[in-house]
């Protein structure tokens, strides 16, 4: 078993171009287009919206870029990438396991491990991250907290690798117990995509890398997310996805996608869109995500048609 190391409604649309000298003003029209667009769709939406996407790590596009917004479960993201990285320093393999007892099974939680396997088990540290990354789990989460990587770790890596503006602080079962700490994990979606493009430009450096990414590309939850509109348009969706609950005067808390997408012509860009406190059904805010998501998609490959 590893054991691990403690370490210590009105709003004002903003979008911001980095890297601008690189687009011709044909290109530079159209993102002026693009900005109008989704001004258009987020303009009257009940809650609060965070956007932004990066073109070949190059040109970096936000709507409230800089705001702080509630990871809720694209955390397992963040704790994926640092449970790999633990188990690189200490040569361990994704085979290496850890026995989980039913008690670390919670019942009135999302986990799929624990309908399958209500006495707990023996559990490859590879298998368990595919329950955290395709599926959601949440008792998953909190066991690779509690016996591979822990929050402290999970923040102190992902400040090693040179990102900044998130805060990883609890687990799953505190913020059940406590609703008000789900907003304690958090997130820019600048901060997002800069991960993500990290991500990307490492997803090949060893099997460990590889199998995230792989694990990503195969999550289960978000269909009518990001991925509503693209998967016959693209050639990979590589996404994690995070959903709160509801509040006491009824909005729902978070609803998230974060994603790494691959273009036929050999381009990527990298989307996060973060949605919260918002005055309205599943339906309309999933919709929300979704028509952003085409929307950025579809600039980004006009860019180089």
């Amino acid at each position: 078993m590893l054991i691990s190391r403690h370490l210590a409604v009105k709003r004002t649309l903003t979008i911001v171009l980095l890297g601008i000298s690189m687009l011709s003003a044909a290109q530079t029209q159209s993102t002026d287009k693009l900005h109008q667009h989704l001004q258009a769709v987020i303009g009257n939406f009940p809650g609060e919206v965070g956007v932004a996407f990066s073109i070949d790590n190059q040109l970096s596009i936000g709507i409230n870029g800089q705001k702080a917004f509630p990871l809720f479960s694209v955390v397992k993201f963040h704790q994926a990438l640092a449970v790999v990285e633990r188990l690189r320093e200490e040569q361990s393999p994704l085979t290496a396991t850890i026995s989980v007892a039913a008690t670390e099974l919670e019942k009135y939680t999302w986990s799929p491990l624990r309908d399958k396997f209500p006495r707990g088990g023996e559990f490859g540290i590879g298998n368990l991250l595919e329950y955290t990354l395709t599926q959601s789990d949440n008792n998953v989460c909190d066991i690779l907290f509690h016996h591979v990587a822990n929050t402290s770790y999970t923040q102190d890596y992902i400040r090693s690798i040179g990102i900044s503006g998130c805060g990883i602080v609890t687990d799953e079962a505190t913020m059940h117990r406590n609703p008000d700490k789900c907003r304690d994990n958090h997130t820019t979606p600048q901060a997002a995509v800069a991960l993500l493009d990290y991500f990307h430009a490492n997803r090949e450096r060893d099997e460990y890398a590889r199998f995230v990414w792989n694990a990503m590309s195969a999550c289960a939850t978000g269909e009518n997310r990001i991925p509503k509109y693209l998967r016959n348009q693209v050639s990979a969706i590589v996404h994690k996805t995070g959903t709160g609950g509801t509040t006491k005067d009824g909005k729902i808390m978070g609803v998230n996608d974060m994603a790494c997408i691959k273009l036929p012509q050999g381009h990527h860009c990298s989307l996060a869109i973060f949605v919260a406190n918002a005055g309205c059904d599943m339906t309309r805010c999933e919709q929300l995500v979704a028509t952003i998501a085409k929307a950025s998609v579809d600039f980004t490959i006009g860019l180089f048609a």
